[in-house]
C-alpha cells in the first residue's frame, strides 16, 4: 500500500527547470528576476501583462498586435517570475510584519500572495489565463468569475515586488 505524499517542491518549479537547464533550487532566485527585468523593464512587463489579460478576458481571439508565440512567450516570464518569488521565500529569513503605518517589503507581497494561492494554484491559474488569451474561448468561460479580479491584483503587485527584488543584492541565508 502506498501512501499519498507532498510532491517535491522541484515538481511545481519545472519552468525554471526547463529555462535554465538545471536544478531549480540550485537557482540563486535575485538572479533569475535580475535576467527578466534586464530583458524586459518593469513598465514593458506591466503593459504586456495589462494586454495579456485583455486577451485573456475577450470572448475571441484578441491578441491582434503580436504572435500567439510572443503571448505564450511572455505567460512563460510570468511562470518563471512566480516560481522565482516562490524561491525567494525559502531564501529571506521571517521578516517583521510591516505595520500599518510601514509600506509593505516585496517579500511581505510574495508572502500575501501565496498565501492567496499555493505554487501549483497560481501556475494552474496562470495556464487558464494563457488559455484564454491564445483561444477564441474567454477566460471567464474557465474560471470562477469571482477569481479574475483576484488574479489580475495579486500579478500587478507581484510584478512591482519581483522588479524591487531584482534591484537587490542576493542574499542567502
Amino acid at each position: 500500500m502506498s501512501t499519498s505524499s507532498a510532491p517535491d517542491k522541484r515538481y511545481f518549479l519545472n519552468r525554471l527547470a526547463l529555462e535554465h537547464d538545471c536544478d531549480p533550487l540550485s537557482l540563486d532566485p535575485y538572479w533569475v528576476l535580475q535576467q527578466l527585468f534586464t530583458d524586459t523593464p518593469l513598465e514593458e512587463m506591466q503593459e504586456l501583462f495589462s494586454d495579456f489579460c485583455e486577451a485573456a478576458i475577450a470572448p475571441v481571439y484578441n491578441w491582434k498586435t503580436k504572435s500567439p508565440g510572443s503571448l505564450l512567450r511572455f505567460s512563460e516570464e510570468l511562470e518563471q517570475m512566480v516560481e522565482a518569488c516562490f524561491l525567494v521565500l525559502a531564501w529571506v529569513k521571517h521578516e517583521k510584519r510591516a505595520s500599518k503605518k510601514t509600506p509593505e517589503t516585496p517579500v511581505h507581497v510574495i508572502r500575501k500572495f501565496f498565501k492567496a494561492k499555493n505554487l501549483q494554484g497560481w501556475k494552474h491559474w496562470l495556464h487558464s489565463w494563457t488559455t484564454g488569451g491564445l483561444s477564441a474561448c474567454s477566460v471567464a468561460e474557465i474560471v470562477e468569475p469571482e477569481d479574475l479580479l483576484p488574479f489580475v491584483q495579486h500579478m500587478e503587485k507581484l510584478l512591482i515586488a519581483a522588479e524591487a527584488l531584482s534591484r537587490e543584492p542576493e542574499k542567502k541565508v
